[in-house]
């Protein structure tokens, strides 16, 4: 199973039209948005998505109802994902990540927010953020493709490298 995740586009119209190009030449199987798409007018970019997706609302969403109308599969976080007999806990803001091990014994973390990079491993939960797409705090322009089958996660950024990290 290969999973694309960004998230705080901020209405990055530039980096959102990147990272769906990216996504559609990936053979995704999912498409996950972390939150902060900010304005319902962004659906115009990430309707051509060829894949299954899911978005969740961030903390700067604030027309949730027009959001609804145009992004059906948009959800408030956090968000339980089953597949393939793994669990995925979906949410944009980060939180005490220990807590949500011992109560969700989730096998994934995925989350946003921070707009920061971060990828870590607490018992056997793999944590990520693909850090922000939109530039505008750290100067990323990120989008994430999670290989199950390698258990890998590349990274792939607008303006430089792209990298592979092992989980």
């Amino acid at each position: 199973m290969r999973i694309g995740l960004i998230t705080d586009t901020h209405e990055n119209t530039d980096t959102i039209k990147w990272a769906v190009r990216k996504a559609n030449n990936s053979n995704l199987d999912l498409f996950i948005h972390l939150g902060d798409i900010i304005s319902p007018i962004m659906y115009r970019y990430f309707k051509n998505i060829n894949s299954k997706y899911l978005f969740l609302y961030g903390n700067n969403d604030g027309e949730r109802q027009w959001l609804k109308e145009k992004f059906i599969n948009i959800y408030e976080p956090p968000y339980i994902l089953n597949k393939n007999n793994m669990k995925f806990y979906l949410t944009h803001i980060d939180t005490d990540w220990d807590e949500v091990i011992e109560k969700e014994n989730p096998d994934f973390i995925f989350y946003g927010h921070t707009h920061k990079f971060n990828l870590e491993k607490r018992k056997d939960t793999v944590i990520f953020n693909p850090g922000e797409a939109c530039g505008l705090l750290e100067n990323l322009h990120n989008f994430a493709i999670v290989d199950l089958r390698k258990n890998s996660i590349k990274v792939l950024k607008k303006f430089d490298d792209s990298r592979e990290y092992k989980f």
